[in-house]
């Protein structure tokens, strides 16, 4: 019988998934001084262990989506009230 030849799992670092504040602060665009900030108002969430901080990268992409401002299309809005004005 021929074995296979099996492939290791692919192992993701945990340096990938989990930031220090310095580098989620890079990430983000902004001083680590903000982001400590952001922290504190618990605008971000974080994982604390002990005296350590980490910042997973889920987390980064939800205080994204929090603090996106979505534009509009005039035309579309305006369709819109219109419709919702017929009801």
């Amino acid at each position: 019988m021929q074995k296979h030849y099996q492939q290791p799992a692919r192992s993701i670092s945990i340096e990938t998934i989990m930031h220090k504040i310095p580098e989620a602060a890079k990430k983000l665009g902004m001083s680590e001084r903000f982001l400590w900030e952001q922290i504190r108002e618990k605008k971000i969430g974080v994982i604390r262990t002990g005296r350590y901080v980490r910042i997973t990268n889920a987390q980064i992409e939800q205080f994204i989506a929090a603090n996106t401002v979505h534009t509009y299309d005039p035309d579309e809005f305006a369709k819109n009230l219109l419709k919702n004005r017929k009801h």
